[in-house]
């Protein structure tokens, strides 16, 4: 059975980002989702231990903080083991780096021509270009000339 939990509105502040959190969130990011937040809302809630320690929305966490939010969704998982919160950041973290469906993505990308994605750092430049290791060439990576030679090739495929 899946539990669907309820978030609860809880200040920021009072919120403690994990120490070891292994996703970085760059100055860049922080603001695009500040932006995010501003534009849509805060549509994702973070995710607590029953100590208020961070598992899920480390970025969310910073943006709500640096917008001066006085309350945040938060969703506790107050049982959870500290091995089954570690693993969880893991796994949210690796589960969210996906693949795209580049045909649908021009599709939405045509309904979306006056969009300012640059309001949200977000870069998708990178969606339409193929990446090295995803086109099976096998280099030697110690070879700098020869790494950028091909990566120049790649990105005019």
């Amino acid at each position: 059975m899946v539990r669907i939990p309820k978030a609860e509105m809880l200040d920021p502040n009072s919120l403690k980002p994990y120490e070891q959190n292994i996703k970085v969130h760059t100055e860049s990011q922080v603001e695009g989702i500040m932006n995010s937040m501003k534009k849509f809302g805060f549509y994702a809630p973070i995710v607590v231990d029953g100590k208020k320690n961070v598992i899920i929305g480390h970025g969310r966490l910073e943006a709500s903080k640096r917008l001066g939010l006085k309350e945040v969704p938060v969703v506790r998982q107050k049982n959870i083991s500290e091995e089954d919160a570690k693993a969880l950041r893991i796994i949210d973290n690796r589960i969210s780096e996906v693949d795209w469906d580049i045909d649908n993505l021009k599709l939405e990308m045509d309904d979306l021509k006056e969009f300012k994605f640059d309001d949200f750092h977000v870069d998708l430049e990178d969606l339409y270009t193929p990446k090295l290791q995803d086109i099976n060439i096998d280099i030697d990576t110690t070879d700098e000339k020869m790494k950028a030679y091909l990566e120049g090739s790649v990105k005019q495929i």
